[in-house]
């Protein structure tokens, strides 16, 4: 999870310079591409952490298709969707701020499913 680290570390030293500074950016589009290979991918939760830390709202569509693939699934782990909901309340998705933490996957559920659903997302099957 080193491109977690390494982005993470790249924003508290260098906030200003994150959007034009070219490592910073390699590191965010690697970590953009890890989110769309497997919503079970071992390294999914640090790179939807490290993505959330960028706190940009042009990366809601990254997140919401991560949700929705999600879905798809019918489940991802627990911690990976309360982490896309974070990373999306991040990118500045307020109404998602009301998660109940990463335990509370029922309560995640029912967020995210709202949420896809306003989007428009209605063929979404709801595993309950």
């Amino acid at each position: 999870m080193g491109l977690a680290a390494d982005l993470f570390d790249e924003m508290r030293m260098h906030t200003n310079e994150l959007a034009t500074d070219p490592r910073a950016q390699a590191i965010r589009e690697e970590l953009i591409k890890l989110t769309n290979r497997d919503l079970r991918h071992p390294n999914l939760h640090g790179a939807l952490w490290a993505l959330s830390k960028v706190r940009d709202p042009s990366l809601q569509p990254v997140f919401v298709e991560c949700m929705y693939r999600s879905f798809n699934m019918l489940r991802m782990a627990e911690a990976d969707l309360w982490q896309t909901i974070y990373a999306l309340a991040d990118a500045g998705v307020d109404e998602l701020r009301v998660s109940g933490g990463c335990l509370d996957f029922d309560r995640n559920h029912q967020l995210a499913l709202e949420y896809l659903k306003k989007l428009g997302m209605f063929e979404i099957p709801d595993p309950h």
